[in-house]
């Protein structure tokens, strides 16, 4: 990990697997990330060119995250099935 690098932290209580692995597969061609499933926590590490990027990057997973959490919740597409972005 390099000091550009933005780490996330989504609770697994709230966040399935699943939407958090969607969501760094939708912004794979704007950064690198990697999941990892810490204790109660499923951490993402995104490596962008330089640490602005990666936190707005960073940002936006998030936000992406979350939607595919409700959405599924809500009975609307899963994680597995929301689009990414354009």
């Amino acid at each position: 990990m390099s000091d550009a690098d933005t780490v996330l932290r989504f609770h697994r209580d709230v966040y399935p697997l699943e939407a958090v692995q969607s969501a760094v597969t939708a912004f794979g061609g704007r950064a690198r990330g990697a999941v990892a499933t810490v204790g109660e926590y499923h951490e993402v590490v995104i490596a962008a060119d330089d640490a602005a990027a990666a936190a707005q990057i960073g940002a936006e997973l998030a936000n992406y995250a979350l939607a595919a959490t409700v959405a599924g919740a809500a009975g609307g597409p899963g994680a597995d099935e929301a689009s990414p972005p354009a």
